[in-house]
């Protein structure tokens, strides 16, 4: 397989003075690179401000950085995110990270959780004692959320 990944589109230089005319060029370009080359692209990109912290769930195409014309190019995105994050308790819950496939041209949609270790890296499946930790932690942050919005 040949594969080329790309990290942060936005801060590739295209011919336009507006970073989201830029992407949404860039973007249009590599997708010809990949077709003429045959190539499995792989472009890492952020979220846009307003989809939050590194907490919340990001479950649509829209929350993507950039110009409308990288969600009309790209066949799959993927999105991650991780539950426990909260610099507030020291990240003591940071053990999870969810993933959501949010387009998928070549198969189905759906969400993903796993337990995961930040010093490793490495990702796996949660056992079921783990899936009742994660859904403990989930609602914590959405309860310590809503107190911070003032909504409780």
């Amino acid at each position: 397989m040949r594969l080329l990944v790309l990290d942060y589109l936005v801060e590739k230089t295209g011919p336009y003075s507006d970073a989201t005319a830029n992407s949404g060029y860039v973007v249009g370009r590599l997708a010809d690179l990949a077709k003429e080359k045959e190539l499995c692209l792989l472009v890492l990109l952020q979220p846009q401000k307003q989809a939050g912290d590194p907490s919340d769930p990001l479950l649509s195409m829209r929350q993507v950085k950039g110009s409308s014309r990288v969600e009309q190019d790209l066949r799959l995105i993927m999105t991650v995110w991780r539950p426990g994050f909260n610099p507030e308790n020291n990240n003591a819950d940071d053990r999870y990270s969810s993933i959501a496939i949010v387009k998928n041209n070549m198969g189905p949609v759906g969400k993903y959780d796993f337990s995961w270790n930040g010093v490793t890296g490495r990702i796996t499946e949660l056992d079921e004692m783990e899936r009742e930790e994660y859904e403990k932690v989930v609602k914590a942050q959405a309860y310590r959320k809503a107190q911070k919005a003032g909504d409780i």
